[in-house]
């Protein structure tokens, strides 16, 4: 069993914002993935519904995490895409079997 930190964050998107809450999105991933302490980052969007994606992110540490979370990527995310997201839920899960 590892002893990282598993993010599910589930975002919702503005009806006609998808596009651009995602493009954004990727923009974050992709500045994202190298960060220290980082183990993966990953953007998945629904089958169902194409407003919602879900991240998918593990950290070495929650302090790791939480550095990221007050990056200067965040920071721009927040900017550029803040406003269009409707409904965002966060997980911090930690593997038990």
């Amino acid at each position: 069993m590892k002893n990282t930190l598993t993010i599910v964050a589930h975002v919702r998107a503005k009806r006609g914002m998808e596009q651009l809450m995602i493009s954004e999105q990727m923009r974050l991933v992709a500045a994202t993935k190298n960060s220290l302490g980082c183990l993966h980052y990953e953007l998945h969007r629904s089958s169902r519904d194409k407003v919602e994606v879900t991240f998918v992110e593990e950290w070495e540490t929650r302090e790791l995490w939480q550095a990221h979370m007050e990056s200067q990527y965040i920071a721009a995310f927040r900017t550029t895409a803040g406003h269009i997201i409707e409904d965002f839920a966060l997980y911090e899960l930690h593997q038990i079997a």
